[in-house]
């Protein structure tokens, strides 16, 4: 009986690690949407920031996502990314999500707009 429940726990162990991804989508993604829907439209309204984007010689502003997990969240929210000319360099020190979050924003033709690094904010170093 105790080498059934053990091997039923390992089991559940490693499909939940396996899926973590698609798991973390499935219950955060509702949230997570809606954070970055409220940032992108109170940025969108924010006037000074518009006036400073007009130009076209000013470089795409950057947003740092510490935690951005698979980046569906942002996914849902990309045409902030190209209507005001915003770049996304996202941190995760989970190597299953940040394979995840590469794939996707390639799938959806924004990698080019968002960078993903797998480390800890502790030990990131800059990014130009």
């Amino acid at each position: 009986m105790f080498m059934y429940a053990a091997a039923s726990l390992l089991l559940f162990l490693f499909l939940l690690r396996t899926f973590s991804p698609q798991i973390y989508d499935v219950i955060i993604i509702h949230m997570t949407s809606k954070w970055y829907m409220a940032f992108f439209e109170k940025v969108a309204k924010n006037k000074n920031f518009l006036k400073m984007r007009k130009s076209k010689d000013n470089p795409p502003f950057r947003v740092l996502d510490v935690g951005i997990g698979t980046a569906t969240a942002l996914i849902t929210q990309k045409e902030y990314l190209e209507k005001l000319n915003v770049e996304v360099v996202g941190v995760d020190y989970d190597a299953t999500y940040v394979k995840a979050a590469q794939k996707s924003l390639e799938a959806e033709n924004i990698s080019g707009k968002v960078q993903v690094h797998c480390c800890s904010i502790y030990s990131a170093t800059p990014v130009e």
